[in-house]
């Protein structure tokens, strides 16, 4: 049911954008002067947050299709692995649907979901993570040291080395919970695998919400811990 995947594809997409951008991007005024408007007329939180989003998307969904190709969607039809695959990498990031079976799914492709739910969506939004801004902030932070600019500027404004720390700080302090609840589980489940521990604990950060398949089996002080997880991935780590 294609229809169907993309109509909730559109609904993950846009509840992860935030409810901000939306009514910037869907601005009445902008609406009815095509024209005259242009995309870099977008608020700077607002592009950044739909570029960036576009972005994860496509590579997610690249990934996942060559890494699953001959795996959780072999038995697909092109246009079907296609679709599978975007499905995926667009509810890897807030929402937490699967149409594929997620005990096949290889390690590596783990690995990329894992990335694409610690990221999340963008502020103001439904979605948890780290969020798109911060990571964009971060990247174009990694970039202005590695080119040894002074100033770190996205389309012509120049980022405060406040938000810069602060973005760090988030990400510190995501990493660390992470490390710390997979380190837990690890006493409490350890006869369980550690990738799917550690997919299962950022997937509770980023209040995603898919597994692997281990949930039902986890312990009581197994779930406690998912639980505290999942409610400061909500709140927010600051």
């Amino acid at each position: 049911q294609y229809f169907i995947q993309m109509v909730i594809m559109a609904l993950v997409f846009f509840g992860g954008l935030g409810f901000m951008a939306m009514q910037d991007i869907f601005n009445p005024q902008r609406i009815l002067m095509r024209r005259k408007t242009k995309w870099k007329k977008l608020k700077l939180s607002s592009s950044v947050a739909l570029q960036t989003s576009i972005a994860l998307i496509i590579i997610g969904a690249v990934f996942f299709f060559f890494l699953e190709q001959n795996k959780s969607i072999a038995g697909e039809s092109r246009i079907g692995q296609i679709c599978a695959s975007f499905f995926q990498s667009v509810s890897a990031r807030t929402a937490g649907f699967n149409s594929v079976d997620f005990s096949l799914i290889g390690q590596p492709t783990l690995i990329i979901l894992i990335i694409l739910m610690f990221i999340g969506a963008s502020p103001g939004s439904t979605g948890g993570g780290i969020k798109t801004t911060t990571f964009f902030v971060l990247f174009k932070s990694a970039l202005t040291t590695l080119t040894g600019k002074k100033n770190i500027e996205i389309k012509r404004h120049t980022i405060s080395f406040k938000l810069v720390d602060q973005a760090y700080t988030i990400v510190l302090f995501s990493i660390s919970l992470i490390f710390i609840a997979t380190f837990l589980l690890t006493i409490t489940e350890s006869d369980i695998d550690f990738m799917q521990l550690l997919f299962e604990v950022v997937s509770a950060f980023g209040t995603v919400g898919l597994s692997t398949g281990i949930t039902p089996g986890i312990s009581v002080a197994g779930k406690i811990i998912l639980i505290c997880t999942m409610y400061v991935g909500r709140v927010g780590t600051l």
